[in-house]
C-alpha cells in the first residue's frame, strides 16, 4: 500500500471550515514553523487560485519564517498571542 501525504488524507476535511480551524489552531499551539506548513496544506486542498505553487513554497520560506518568529516573539513579550477566528461568523 502506499503511503499517502497528510494533506491529501484530511483533504475533504480541511475544506470543512471547523476542522481548517481546529487544524490550524493546533498547529499555530506548536509554533509558528508548524503553523505555516499547516497554512500550506490547508491552501493547497482548497485549490485556492490566489496561490500557485511559486506563492505556496513562498509561505514556509524561511526568511518568511524567521519575520513571522520574530512578530510571534514580540506578541509574547507582550503577553499576545495570534489566534484565529472564521470572517463567517
Amino acid at each position: 500500500m502506499k503511503l499517502r501525504d497528510i494533506s491529501e488524507t484530511f483533504e475533504n476535511d480541511l475544506c470543512d471550515p471547523e476542522f481548517m480551524i481546529g487544524y490550524l489552531e493546533d498547529a499555530l499551539a506548536d509554533g509558528l514553523p508548524s503553523f505555516l506548513i499547516a497554512l500550506k496544506d490547508v491552501i493547497k486542498a482548497n485549490k485556492n487560485k490566489e496561490f500557485d505553487q511559486d506563492n505556496l513554497d513562498k509561505i514556509i520560506n524561511e526568511s518568511e519564517i524567521y519575520q513571522f518568529l520574530t512578530i510571534d516573539k514580540s506578541l509574547h513579550s507582550l503577553g499576545l498571542k495570534l489566534s484565529l477566528t472564521s470572517i463567517n461568523e
